[in-house]
């Protein structure tokens, strides 16, 4: 158990600099810390009580606020730059 508790601290921290540095609205950081859950699209729609295509239009934003193209990359960049500020 604190082991969950740690990791979803560390995911709060890491969104809320990850959200302010990129400009993430309110919305489009609840969508991103599911996408770093691994939630599909369907799964944060049921989860966020909003459509599908809001979750892709929240997700399309995130893309092109941060410059990637895909989640993976997406969660590469997250991961990479906290990596790097922790050196």
């Amino acid at each position: 158990m604190a082991e969950n508790s740690e990791w979803e601290e560390a995911k709060k921290k890491l969104l809320s600099i990850y959200s302010e540095k990129n400009k993430l609205s309110r919305r489009e950081a609840e969508v991103l810390a599911e996408v770093i859950d691994g939630r599909t699209n369907a799964e944060i729609s049921d989860k966020l009580s909003i459509s599908v295509s809001t979750v892709k239009k929240h997700v399309y934003n995130i893309f092109n606020k941060t410059g990637v193209s895909s989640r993976s990359q997406l969660l590469n960049f997250i991961f990479t730059s906290q990596m790097n500020q922790n050196d």
